[in-house]
């Protein structure tokens, strides 16, 4: 019986500074080829900044502010262009009940996470409405599935 009880806290001793270490570890940057700021006119802007992970139908649904805190509208879907691998959040703006209502796409760089929101850099609602509605039918762009993991900047 004091073999076994030496055993296990020779086991818990050798294993404590293991999980002190794991404990202390920073966390893995995800590699360049997966962050959502490739094609950022700046990547340095937010290369230094944790992400927050999701999956792409977390975020369905979810309300767009831009800076000033003025809602823009809801995510409908994530979308990337086959010919670059740039994503895109696309907005639901506007309309009611499906009637009049705007679809706007989006850069994911430009998209980042602030006090629980996802905030749009430099954009207002004006501007919103001079881009043009997003066609769904546009072959170069093929919608993110729900399990598509997303990483946006958090500040």
């Amino acid at each position: 019986m004091q073999k076994i009880h030496r055993k296990v806290l020779l086991g818990l001793l050798l294993s404590a500074p293991l999980a002190a270490m794991a404990q202390n570890a920073t966390p893995q940057r995800v590699s360049p080829q997966t962050q959502v700021n490739q094609g950022t006119s700046d990547p340095a802007s937010t290369a230094a900044l944790p992400f927050r992970t999701m999956r792409a139908g977390e975020l369905e649904g979810s309300g767009v502010y831009n800076a000033r805190g003025e809602k823009l509208g809801e995510v409908k879907r994530l979308v990337f262009k086959s010919t670059d691998g740039r994503r895109f959040i696309v907005l639901d703006r506007g309309g009611f009940l499906g009637v009049a209502e705007k679809e706007v796409p989006i850069r994911l760089d430009q998209v980042f996470y602030q006090q629980g929101r996802l905030v749009v850099r430099d954009v207002t609602g004006p501007e919103l409405e001079a881009v043009p509605d997003w066609d769904v039918r546009d072959h170069e762009y093929r919608e993110l599935v729900d399990s598509d993991i997303v990483n946006i900047p958090q500040l």
